[in-house]
């Protein structure tokens, strides 16, 4: 009978019981160095480990990060990156952390094991932390009704969608969408109705992130308020104002403009200025300016220039022209087939090309003047003519061709 490969190799089965036990006990540790597909060397990135389903962070010199955080005595762990940014070393968002202070190297948005946002950020000295509310609460979680005991003010059926992190990880866009719609008497909301929000992200001096509540991106006359709490006590307006920002979604055309899908963050050459943008109430593309505390202005989106059009074709009267050897220069005109007075449909310079060309033959590529030296040439052969504009559009694919023959006189 022969033996197991195991009893006669007794190291072996040693060997792959320790892999199999320390592979159990470190499900996250994964070195992917090798894949050249899934970093440039010397970037960070992230993966999601295959077993436990959580997302692993890996900093440009290769250290790993898991992605969880402790909130409410669990372990939540975020499963899905939406979007995420490095920050320089030893560098927070606004300060340095040179006070001894860990300093922040990334803020990770993706999703948590609820499926819902959630916002990390993950500091030099590994540790991992969610973001606080301005009510002092603690979680990665990113929905306006997180751990607030009356959300009838805070939520009214609105769902939070988180997708972009600025680039210096001070702004989050998303929307809030309302799937089941609304209808009290004659106030109506449509199911899947979004308004475009953004949340601040603000250092706190400590270093640590305080998330304020989400701002719809829109654009309104201040009169509203004046109209609305006239003769009103200003306590009461302050009291009330803390929860009447969740009503500004329902009364979304209040505003003159406001986008209802944020789409992506636009270079911006003003600090401390974001624009972002996205398509508006009315259905068009437009951009929006805000800083952390305010939207500045909302815009339509300039047009895209129309893509450029080929000029119309070359032609010519004749399509054969014979010549006598040694009867000297002898030149023909090319044209355009001109429509409307123009060349070209966008008005653009057009020129005149060939395919290649004898010596004995030269083309003015401004006029379309072709030229033919006899002199010694006893040949007969097809060319073909086109035009091309000033931007390289060109009527290649259809070409206008001549044969030249040029015989014994």
């Amino acid at each position: 009978m022969k033996k197991s490969l195991f009893i006669r190799s007794p190291l072996l089965l040693i060997a792959v019981l320790t892999l199999f036990i320390f592979s159990c006990q470190n499900p996250i540790s994964i070195d992917l160095s090798g894949d050249t597909d899934l970093q440039a060397e010397g970037e960070a990135y992230t993966f999601t480990d295959p077993v436990s389903n959580t997302v692993v962070f890996v900093d440009s010199t290769g250290k790993q990060t898991v992605i969880q955080s402790e909130e409410g005595g669990r372990q939540v762990f975020c499963e899905e990156v939406i979007d995420f940014v490095v920050f320089e070393a030893g560098k927070s968002m606004s300060r340095s952390a040179g006070d001894g202070a860990p300093g922040m190297i990334a803020m990770i948005l993706g999703r948590r094991d609820n499926g819902r946002p959630g916002l990390w950020v993950i500091y030099s000295n590994r540790s991992v932390k969610p973001v606080l509310y301005e009510d002092g609460l603690e979680t990665s979680e990113l929905l306006e009704i997180a751990g607030n005991r009356r959300p009838i003010f805070w939520h009214f059926g609105w769902n939070y969608e988180a997708l972009k992190l600025s680039p210096d990880g001070k702004i989050i866009i998303g929307y809030a969408e309302h799937k089941e719609g609304i209808d009290w008497h004659k106030f109506s909301i449509e199911p899947g109705t979004t308004v475009g929000v953004y949340w601040s992200v603000i250092e706190k001096k400590d270093g640590r992130i305080r998330l304020a509540r989400a701002r719809v991106i829109g654009i309104r006359d201040r009169q509203w308020r004046k109209n609305l709490f006239s003769g009103v006590d200003k306590s009461l307006y302050r009291h009330t104002h803390r929860w009447m920002w969740a009503l500004r979604l329902f009364f979304a055309g209040w505003y003159d403009q406001y986008l209802t899908m944020p789409e992506d963050f636009l270079l911006s050459e003003t600090e401390g200025e974001y624009r972002i943008s996205g398509t508006d109430q009315e259905g068009e593309a437009a951009i929006a300016t805000l800083t952390a505390k305010r939207v500045l202005s909302i815009e339509k989106a300039p047009d895209e220039p129309d893509e450029n059009q080929p000029p119309y074709p070359v032609t010519a009267p004749f399509t054969f022209r014979s010549y006598t050897e040694d009867s000297g220069l002898k030149t023909f005109q090319l044209e355009i087939e001109e429509q409307g007075g123009l060349a070209d449909p966008d008005g653009d310079v057009v020129y005149f090309k060939s395919s290649l060309l004898p010596s004995w033959i030269t083309l003015d590529e401004n006029t379309g003047i072709v030229t033919v030296d006899t002199v010694d040439s006893h040949s007969s052969e097809e060319f073909s003519f086109w035009s091309e504009d000033e931007h390289g559009a060109d009527t290649s694919e259809s070409p206008f061709k001549i044969t030249i023959s040029v015989i014994f006189g």
